[in-house]
């Protein structure tokens, strides 16, 4: 997330270089938007625009790593940038701490597989 966010300053700086400037939202679709993100993650589907459109964020973010990549190649970090795509595809913590509960209704193996994430920084999708 760090190489994500790094990028994106400086390639929202190169943008501000350039006159290329972003498009301000409402108050109430950010404020709308981070509820969505915060409730359904991933999964959520953002405001896009004041006619209340809809995309998927998941979408958006692709959109985002793909513009971020050559950003990320000059700075050096375009392998950790790749690791929020690898993230997107298995899904934050808290949704494979939940299939792994689902798939054994065992909060201990919920936690073990915590720990062999962390230890082994690699997401574990469940047993």
């Amino acid at each position: 997330m760090t190489a994500m966010i790094q990028a994106l300053v400086v390639w929202l700086g190169d943008q501000y270089d350039e006159g290329i400037y972003l498009p301000l939202q409402r108050y109430w679709i950010v404020r709308e938007n981070k509820w969505r993100a915060a409730r359904w993650a991933l999964d959520a589907e953002v405001i896009i625009d004041e006619d209340g459109r809809l995309e998927p964020l998941a979408e958006s973010i692709g959109r985002l790593i793909e513009s971020l990549e050559p950003v990320s190649e000059q700075l050096g970090s375009h392998a950790e940038l790749m690791r929020v795509r690898e993230v997107m595809k298995t899904g934050p913590s808290c949704a494979r701490q939940r299939r792994v509960y689902a798939d054994t209704g065992d909060f201990t193996r919920v936690v073990d597989s915590v720990v062999r994430e962390l230890r082994d920084s690699v997401p574990v999708a469940g047993d």
